[in-house]
């Protein structure tokens, strides 16, 4: 437990460094939704128009193998990418309408949330395999560069060492190989599937517009999900052509559309706890839409 807990505090704080300046923005254009709530119009090919970043990196596998294999255009929908956005502006690209959807992970959210950012996540993306599963295919490992560091094997050996900055954290489909000691993974972090959780997520008022598109999106999301899980090596290659990197391993994702308050719960505790939030300032039921249609 004490190895959880050791985890779990290093995580939020890394989230409170990286996500705290989304207050500010959630709370400067939490209100600015003019046109994030736009009226959605048919293409002359029969679509409907989803926009959103342009999928470009190592995690963007959901999005390539839904739209390649036409689950999208099952449901109505085309996504529309409309470019690089830096990962700081793409909350307030779906806030100001430049954008309709995006993915975050609970922590994201709520750090946005609490500020003022009008978004609820409607559909769950990467999770976090069983501890029965492939270990390969958790979400996130914490890692030491064996030829600096040879004798550290876990965090307790990270005592040893002088100094605060003591590792490096990353994926298990990072786009190059590099040499490294994995010490911990996702599933140390105590919080089970949910270590891995993601959300795609809408601007209430687009949620409120336009809830079947919600459903159509969430369904088209799903299926290719389910069939990169199901498909890993296929899906890895579709990656890779798209975004011309090397790409060595595809996340784990969600393979339906239940929405679990057990998921959310633990990550608002975090934050709060860790100071990051006020305690009671976002609910669950604020920051994923509980109403499964």
């Amino acid at each position: 437990m004490a190895k959880s807990k050791n985890v779990k505090m290093v995580l939020t704080g890394i989230v409170g460094l990286v996500i705290g300046g989304a207050i500010i923005y959630g709370a400067h254009l939490g209100n600015k939704q003019a046109a994030a709530g736009h009226d959605i119009a048919t293409s002359d090919d029969g679509l409907i128009p989803i926009r959103t970043v342009s999928q470009t990196a190592c995690g963007s596998t959901p999005w390539v193998v839904t739209d390649q294999l036409g689950f999208f255009k099952k449901e109505g929908l085309k996504v529309v990418y409309t470019g690089d956005t830096q990962p700081n502006q793409i909350i307030p690209s779906v806030l100001n309408g430049n954008n309709d959807v995006a993915s975050s992970h609970p922590n994201g959210l709520a750090v946005a949330i609490a500020g003022g950012a009008k978004i609820k996540g409607v559909v769950k993306g990467g999770i976090d395999p069983k501890p029965e599963q492939d270990p390969k295919l958790r979400h996130m490992f914490w890692y030491i560069n064996p030829n600096v560091t040879p004798t550290i094997h876990s965090f307790a050996d990270l005592n040893s060492l002088p100094g605060r900055l003591k590792f490096s954290v990353t994926t298990n489909n990072s786009c190059s190989d590099f040499l490294a000691n994995n010490i911990a993974d996702s599933l140390d972090a105590g919080l089970g599937v949910s270590g891995g959780v993601g959300y795609y997520y809408f601007t209430t008022d687009f949620i409120e517009k336009n809830p079947e598109i919600v459903q159509k999106f969430a369904r088209a999301m799903v299926k290719g999900q389910r069939w990169a899980n199901e498909h890993p090596e296929e899906a890895r290659k579709m990656t890779e052509d798209w975004i011309k990197v090397p790409v060595n391993a595809t996340h784990y994702y969600a393979a339906d559309s239940e929405i679990s308050e057990d998921l959310v719960v633990p990550w608002i505790e975090d934050l709060e706890n860790a100071g990051v939030i006020p305690k009671g300032k976002v609910k669950v039921a604020d920051l994923v839409n509980l109403v499964q249609k």
